[in-house]
């Protein structure tokens, strides 16, 4: 692992969940019962709403504005770091939701690698807002109760966790209460965890609360973070202080809470066994940035932030305010298409003589075209509308066929008096053809919790170079599946209609001494066959699609590898 990423990860994603506590004027909690002590729970029961079991951890989802101070210092193989930063989230700005971090001195990495800390952040904050809770509430237990300071136990639900997150299934939550206060929240993790690719070993973190007099509820003061990474060479320590410096409500203004005491976190909770302050749950090195270092404010040096500001799609500010999410807006991308089948004869001309407009000169019965056509085309899209997408093709195709024609005795002898050779009942001709193929397509759908829909117009125009001809395609596809979410994936099945025709054009060689028998075939298929496929996400930008497609003549293999932004 690069020094790069892992002093990234160390500073970014440490606290980019450890902010906001859930305000009993935020939201409704929907996932508390309603009736108490029946059907309750040890957190209810005590007036203290369970969402501050998840909010803890994952805060951005309630709307509520802030600041906050925070403190890094890494100390290891990679050497000793000491970073001061502010942090500041704002889900009220005129494109939606935002999360910047504005430094005290000029940041140690490059702007790019913190704003994939933070896109990697406001993604898993979306992930987390679809469920209606994380934490288990079958595993909240009291586990002490003393002198007025109860303690509640708990763990994280295997059904609820993102599959991104699932590093707190690992993580024993204990909550710390005086006198019916909610004091702090301890996490402690029962093994290796990893967070975006880096292995944290005896993870610890502490998030105290502090209680908002005027509206009820809580919101968090003050977080701690310890944990360590191997890297090349060793381990990498790396400890975090964080103070809330101010929260702001969209509709209630500035929010006052009390503070508590800049001192380190597990100082603020007297132990019931003995009657004194125990030590903190995370030590600090002496050489750390304390917590005294976070009372003072400091000058901005540089900032790093999101561009969410979309021109495209249309109205996509409007939509993002409302709690959507929305697919990156341009994609280009490579598809690759092999399609194997039989198509339908609609007209054929061979030896200068047509079967539409002079006689008849083929069996009723025998006559095939097997195709197999493969495509190479690069497709380029943009969203105009937020459920609209609009696509771009160009590309190459090629197509190899086997024709089978059965020919009449009437016109065996028309073509033997026409030209003095004789002609086979059956003739068998391989032809082939290559072009340019240009067009263009609409895409629509939606999502709804894991299932998504989508439902796609496509139109392609072909010029074939041996004919000069035009080929025709109309595809439309209709699309139903499973999200898996964070995982990026996407398991669809569906239908797609085709209607193409085209020129098929020859020449049959006949023999030794013989003249070749020119031939012209007018060719279509338009039929429904069944798909199944998958999307994936690969990384931030990447997407892979392939997708299968059968019936009962023909049979498609199509493939695409993508670039969004």
């Amino acid at each position: 692992m690069s020094k790069s990423r892992c002093f990234l990860h160390c500073t970014l994603f440490a606290f980019f969940y450890l902010v906001l506590a859930y305000p009993a004027f935020a939201q409704e909690d929907t996932g508390t019962p309603l009736l108490g002590p029946l059907n309750s729970d040890p957190l209810t029961e005590r007036g203290i709403s369970p969402r501050v079991l998840d909010i803890a951890l994952f805060p951005m989802s309630q709307n509520i504005a802030f600041e906050m101070l925070v403190g890094y210092q890494g100390s290891g193989v990679l050497g000793t770091n000491r970073e001061r930063f502010r942090m500041v989230y704002d889900p009220d700005t005129e494109y939606g939701r935002d999360l910047f971090i504005e430094f005290e001195n000029e940041p140690k990495r490059s702007m790019k690698e913190y704003r994939r800390g933070l896109e990697v952040s406001m993604g898993s904050d979306y992930w987390v807002r679809q469920r209606l809770r994380l934490y288990d509430p079958d595993s909240l237990q009291i586990i002490e109760s003393k002198d007025g300071m109860e303690v509640v136990s708990f763990r994280y639900d295997k059904g609820q966790v993102p599959t991104k997150q699932r590093w707190l299934l690992f993580l024993e939550g204990r909550v710390y209460i005086k006198d019916g206060v909610l004091q702090r929240i301890d996490f402690i993790a029962d093994k290796t965890i990893e967070r975006e690719g880096v292995r944290n070993e005896g993870y610890r973190s502490s998030v105290v609360f502090g209680a908002v007099p005027e509206h009820g509820g809580y919101v968090i003061d003050q977080t701690e973070e310890a944990f360590s990474f191997h890297t090349k060479g060793g381990l990498q320590h790396v400890r975090t202080h964080a103070r809330v410096i101010s929260y702001t409500h969209k509709k209630l203004g500035d929010i006052a809470w009390n503070r508590m005491p800049t001192t380190l976190i597990a100082e603020s909770v007297i132990d019931p066994e003995t009657g004194v302050a125990p030590p903190a749950l995370i030590k600090v090195e002496p050489d750390a940035v304390t917590r005294a270092d976070l009372e003072d404010e400091f000058e901005t040096a540089a900032v790093a932030r999101l561009d969410l500001h979309r021109t495209l799609p249309l109205w996509a500010d409007d939509v993002r305010k409302l709690g959507f999410e929305l697919p990156k807006t341009y994609g280009v991308g490579v598809i690759g298409m092999w399609q194997s089948g039989k198509f339908d004869i609609f007209d054929i001309s061979v030896g200068g003589f047509s079967a539409v407009d002079d006689i008849p000169f083929i069996e009723r019965y025998g006559n095939k075209v097997d195709s197999n056509i493969s495509t190479v085309q690069v497709r380029a899209d943009v969203w105009i509308l937020p459920f609209l997408n609009l696509s771009f093709i160009g590309g190459r195709l090629k197509t190899d066929s086997d024709v089978t024609l059965q020919f009449t005795p009437l016109f065996q002898a028309l073509y033997e008096l026409r030209t003095g050779d004789e002609l086979p009942a059956s003739i068998y001709a391989p032809a082939s053809t290559s072009g340019s193929t240009l067009g263009l397509g609409l895409t629509t759908g939606f999502k709804y919790d894991s299932l998504v829909m989508s439902a796609s117009v496509n139109y392609a125009k072909t010029t074939t170079n041996e004919t000069n001809s035009q080929i025709d395609a109309l595809v439309i596809i209709a699309l139903m599946g499973y999200d898996f979410g964070d995982v990026g994936m996407q398991i669809l099945m569906g239908m797609q209609y085709l209607d193409t025709d085209r020129t098929l054009s020859g020449q049959i060689d006949l023999g030794e001494g013989k003249d070749p028998l020119d031939f012209s075939l007018d060719l279509g298929i338009e039929e429904t066959t069944f798909m199944f496929g998958v999307n994936k996400d690969i990384g931030r930008n990447w997407a892979f699609s392939g997708f299968l497609g059968l019936n009962g003549t023909r049979t498609q293999l199509t493939a695409m590898f993508g670039y969004r932004w």
